[in-house]
């Protein structure tokens, strides 16, 4: 997380102004240009219902908007930075607050949350005794600290239908509640929350369809 602080802080997204949203097109990707022209180079196609940050400020004021990019559908931090600058038409936007809550009992979403344990966990500490990653991953809901809870595992429904939800994909997550809002799109289901344990809070965005998890969408706040 402290990377990320970094990296916002040196390119144009403040911490007031970066927002969450999907993209929103009517065709099969939408395109993320280097500079905010049409005639720009391409920096990357990203398919409808993705999720991603766009700067708020551009947003209102400009029909190109900054945005970040996740470098991978499921956050799993593999290099510095782990987004993606470019720019896209403020048109595809859609900022996920704006979207339809879901149905009551359409989708369900519960994680089962137990004490955190060290046992059988790699734990990366540095000369103050603070937490900087375990087994390998980045560690979510902290500011250094040792997390409380972990996730044991998650029950997700989609029309009564149990969505498999593999640990790796929960690994990293700590401090969890069971108080997301649930959005739709179409076919998709946006489980949106922040976690923290006071100090370490963070943005995380599950898109569920009912052929399974499509992304997992994490971005700290600072």
């Amino acid at each position: 997380m402290k990377k990320l602080l970094l990296y916002f802080a040196t390119l144009f997204l403040s911490a007031a102004q970066a927002q969450v949203a999907i993209i929103q097109t009517n065709d099969r990707f939408a395109n993320i240009r280097r500079e905010p022209s049409e005639q720009s180079d391409i920096v990357c196609q990203v398919k409808q219902n993705y999720v991603f940050m766009y700067d708020d400020e551009s947003f209102r004021d400009s029909v190109w908007v900054d945005v970040l990019i996740p470098k991978n559908d499921y956050s799993f931090g593999c290099s510095d930075p782990d987004f993606i600058t470019g720019y896209l038409e403020k048109s595809k936007i859609q900022p996920i607050e704006k979207l339809t809550v879901c149905p009551e009992g359409e989708c369900t979403f519960e994680y089962k949350v137990i004490p955190f344990s060290p046992v059988g966990k790699i734990m990366d500490m540095t000369g103050e005794n603070l937490v900087m990653s375990i087994n390998g991953r980045p560690v979510w809901g902290t500011d250094g600290e040792v997390p409380q809870t972990e996730v044991k595992e998650i029950n997700a429904k989609i029309n009564g239908k149990s969505i498999n939800i593999h640990p790796c994909f929960y690994g990293d997550i700590f401090e969890c509640d069971d108080r997301p809002t649930i959005y739709k799109n179409g076919d998709s289901y946006f489980v949106y929350q922040w976690n923290s344990d006071g100090a370490g809070a963070y943005q995380l965005v599950w898109v569920l369809t009912k052929e399974g998890l499509k992304q997992r969408f994490i971005s700290g706040a600072y």
